[in-house]
Formats: structure tokens, sequence, C-alpha cells
């Protein structure tokens, strides 16, 4: 089923929604939750995205305590990691390929070039 961009974004809307409701120990290893922290951030990175018109594929909780923001296209992976003490990364890989993993600042600059770079990415 075609899903249009703005119902990717309520879907992402709603994923970002169900994962700052979680409890610590979320998963069956014992995980934190997202703080109420890095689920703002997440917001505010979705709004960006928003405005730059994209949809990411999913947003989750994060095993290492955060949320993430995934991209997926065919073999092309990215995403935007947001962890509970304010530290943020960007990820890229495709296939087998080694992973490019870079830290983010969280200023609105910082965090467009990564959706940039992501976009570059996932359509190359």
């Amino acid at each position: 089923m075609y899903l249009s961009n703005q119902d990717r974004f309520i879907a992402a809307w709603n994923e970002l929604q169900k994962t700052a409701g979680l409890q610590n120990g979320w998963d069956s290893y014992g995980a934190e939750a997202p703080t109420a922290a890095s689920a703002s951030i997440a917001k505010h990175i979705l709004s960006i995205l928003h405005q730059s018109n994209m949809p990411p594929s999913k947003v989750a909780a994060s095993a290492e305590g955060g949320v993430g923001i995934c991209f997926v296209e065919g073999e092309k992976y990215a995403d935007i990691e947001i962890f509970n003490d304010g530290e943020m990364l960007a990820t890229t890989y495709r296939g087998d390929s080694d992973a490019r993993i870079w830290d983010l600042e969280s200023d609105d600059a910082s965090i467009t070039e990564a959706i940039n770079q992501i976009r570059a990415h996932l359509s190359a």
C-alpha cells in the first residue's frame, strides 16, 4: 500500500508518541526508555524533516536509550539517533559496506546538513 508523505509523517509522529511513552526495561534486555529531552529533540528533528519533505521510514526507541529516526531505501540505510544524554549520531551504510557514523551538534544547521547527507546517500 502506498502512503503519501503526509501519511508517513503522521505515522512517524504516532511512532514517536508511542516511543516517548515507554518505561525503562521496554525491551527484553532492560533498555533505558527515551527521556522527555530525547523525545523533544526527536520531535524537533521530525519538524525539520517535515519542512524538508523527507519522511522517515520509522521512529523507534533505541536499545542504547533514546530515540532513533530511521530511513530505508532498498539496501541503503541511514538514521539519526538521539541518546538520552543529549549526544546525537548520524549513520549511513549500504548493504554490507562499512557504516559512516558522525556526531551531530544540536543546532539546526548541523541537523539540516545531516539530513542533506542522508538524502544524498539514499538517492545515490
